[in-house]
Formats: structure tokens, C-alpha cells, sequence
């Protein structure tokens, strides 16, 4: 019996936890045009979730998948943080904790789009 509650009270406490740290915004189709003008909003105390709604698209269409980096550079700009194999795009404030969000895109050893997350973290 212990065990059972034990199970229930993790498992909710895990759901909550699930809550805060997902974004909650809607799906926006991806612009490239609009993403990159939205770039410039990043210079307000609180941008919002600006960029988040179009890169929930990016994920779900798959439409980076397969591209080298030269050609995601060309659809989506500059990136606010780079290293070897990833690049990190600004979405601004997604999450409930009020950090900020990004778009992190990683790429195989053939510098090809491998995989597309969402982070509150820095690259």
C-alpha cells in the first residue's frame, strides 16, 4: 500500500513539474521574414514568448530536417549562441520560470540538422 501511494504522489508531483518547465504557446507557422524581425524584440525587459509558437512549427514540420548549417543560417539568421556542432536561437521568455528560451539545433559530423530542442538553457 505504501508503495502504491509512494507511485501516485511521485508520479503527480512529476506532472506538476511537467507543467512549469513546458511552454505553453500555440503553434504559429513558421516566417522566416517574421522570424527574424522578431530577433530585434530581444532588447525589451520582457520580449514574451516571441519567437516560441514558430519554432514549435520548426519542430513538428520537420522543415530543418536534413539541412546543413549554411542553409539553416540562410532560413533562420544569425544565432544568438554557436558552438561546433549546435546553434542556439532566442525565443524569449516560454517557460514559467522566466528564464529564456532557445531553440537549440544540433547537427550530425556531417554538419547536418540532427536534432531540434527547446531549452532554457545557454548552448
Amino acid at each position: 500500500m505504501k508503495i502504491v501511494v509512494i507511485a501516485i504522489i511521485t508520479t503527480l508531483v512529476y506532472l506538476v513539474y511537467l507543467n512549469f518547465t513546458a511552454m505553453h504557446q500555440p503553434i504559429e507557422t513558421f516566417n522566416s521574414r517574421e522570424w527574424n524581425e522578431r530577433s530585434n524584440k530581444f532588447l525589451t525587459n520582457d520580449p514574451g514568448c516571441i519567437r516560441g509558437g514558430m519554432a514549435l512549427d520548426l519542430m513538428e514540420s520537420k522543415i530543418l530536417t536534413g539541412l546543413d548549417k549554411p542553409a539553416v543560417l540562410e532560413v533562420l539568421g544569425k544565432p544568438n549562441r554557436a558552438a561546433a556542432t549546435s546553434l542556439g536561437y532566442e525565443l524569449g521568455q516560454c517557460h514559467w520560470d522566466w528564464k529564456a528560451s532557445y531553440l537549440e539545433i544540433s547537427f550530425d559530423n556531417d554538419y547536418l540538422v540532427k536534432k531540434l530542442k527547446l531549452t532554457s538553457s545557454t548552448l
